[in-house]
């Protein structure tokens, strides 16, 4: 995945995992590897002009990872409010750094494949920049997520817990192999993953 566009991928790990409980649900294990590390991983791997992690002021265990796999770290002190609040952050740090485009991911999907974020990267470069790509399976609408420049005034003004939903239900869309889009929210979810097969 190569492109001429200045692209920031930022991965949004400062949730409250409040339906996970009290330890840090990204330092859980998945198969041998930090529940986080995965969709970090597949975001390190990818030729991003630069690489953001947006976590919380008592992110655990996990934090020392994103460092560790290249990302420049983002402390949200207002990520009790919702993920608005990190998505405007990032959208803020894009800007100032001049980037044409701006791709979200959540560090709780640890199934979204190199080839997926290929394809958005691909369409977003075959228009003009402008665009506002997203992933979908079965109807669904997800991150990743990918907003042109000038899109970025109204990440920059969100807040509470909507994320950016409704630009999202705007989308152009690129089609997610199913699996992709799964979010690891409960210990029970992780339990059943770790008894199957990885997708």
């Amino acid at each position: 995945m190569t492109t001429s566009r200045r692209l920031c991928a930022a991965l949004l790990a400062a949730g409250q995992s409040e339906r996970f409980g009290h330890a840090d649900k990204l330092a859980q294990d998945l198969h041998g590897k930090m529940l986080g590390h995965y969709a970090a991983e597949t975001l390190a791997k990818a030729e991003f002009t630069d690489r953001i992690a947006v976590v919380s002021p008592d992110t655990g265990e996990s934090g020392s990872l994103w460092s560790d796999l290249g990302f420049h770290i983002l402390t949200n002190p207002e990520s009790r409010s919702g993920m608005g609040t990190s998505v405007a952050l990032a959208a803020r740090h894009a800007q100032d750094t001049g980037a044409d485009g701006l791709l979200i991911c959540l560090a709780d999907m640890p199934f979204v494949s190199d080839s997926l974020l290929g394809q958005l990267v691909a369409a977003f470069c075959s228009g003009d920049g402008s665009e506002i790509l997203c992933a979908i399976n079965g109807g669904k609408r997800s991150p990743p997520a990918l907003f042109g420049s000038r899109h970025f005034g109204k990440l920059i003004g969100l807040t509470g817990d909507t994320g950016a939903r409704e630009l999202i239900a705007k989308a152009e869309v690129v089609a997610a192999n199913p699996g992709e889009l799964v979010d690891i929210d409960t210990r029970e979810e992780l339990a059943r993953w770790n008894a199957r097969p990885l997708p």
